[in-house]
């Protein structure tokens, strides 16, 4: 999982959480974000619904500006779940699809739903987790 990420940073070490830790702090840029997009095959007008900024405000960052620590946790969060999603269900398409079905083990919502907050990205981590061992929910 960290290779596909550490491709898109070559020049951060993300081989383990301080790494990421240390890549929040800094903040990602706009053209890591469109990247990022890119590979979660997202829009910003779907982020925009999990972040805590309008798509209206995303849309107007300058190519090089800095996303605000909160912002890069947030997204990079988001993209390790993507991830390990991508490579739990093989394929791109299978994981889209399971993230926008509501799930009975989430409380009905729909995985993508819950990505607005910290505890609502550990929840669909953890049932990823669970998916990828076999265990039933």
């Amino acid at each position: 999982m960290t290779a596909v990420i550490q491709n898109m940073f070559p020049n951060r070490n993300l081989e383990n959480s301080l790494g990421f830790i240390h890549l929040s702090r800094k903040g990602i840029t706009t053209i890591d974000f469109a990247l990022i997009l890119d590979y979660m095959s997202i829009s910003v007008k779907e982020i925009a619904k999990i972040l805590p900024i309008s798509e209206r405000q995303l849309l107007r960052y300058d190519k090089d500006k800095l996303f605000r620590k909160d912002l890069s946790s947030q997204i990079l969060q988001v993209l390790r779940l993507y991830v390990k999603g991508y490579e739990i269900f093989g394929n791109k398409a299978n994981f889209q699809k399971w993230m926008n079905r509501p799930s009975i083990a989430l409380g009905s919502s729909t995985p993508f739903d819950l990505l607005d907050t910290p505890f609502g990205i550990q929840l669909v981590k953890n049932e990823l987790g669970r998916m990828e061992h076999g265990v039933l929910s």
